[in-house]
């Protein structure tokens, strides 16, 4: 599952932030589009809250719940440097959704 070829590339700590929500179940799982933004809400939320720090993301009040765009950015990054997968899927009577995992 963590397979870096080559030099392992830097990450930001943003970047670690969103591979350890994404690695934090049991199994490997894929993640919808409006779950992976709430995913990363409500840990942004823990943290801010546990630490004091000021959050990672910058939520908004949007259509299904939170959103920041900068969390699909993040996640597109981190698949160039092979570390999440992004595939397409066809759900029935919708147009193709995203699903989001670690790779």
């Amino acid at each position: 599952m963590w397979k870096v070829e080559g030099n392992n590339p830097k990450l930001s700590s943003k970047q670690l932030f969103v591979l350890g929500g994404m690695a934090a179940t049991e199994e490997p799982v894929r993640f919808a589009s409006i779950q992976i933004q709430k995913l990363f809400f409500l840990f942004d939320e823990k943290i801010r809250k546990a630490s004091g720090k000021m959050p990672y993301f910058d939520f908004k009040p949007y259509d299904y719940g939170p959103f920041d765009k900068t969390v699909y950015d993040m996640i597109e990054d981190l698949e160039s440097k092979r570390l999440a997968e992004i595939t397409f899927v066809q759900a029935p009577y919708q147009s193709r959704r995203k699903l989001y995992a670690l790779s």
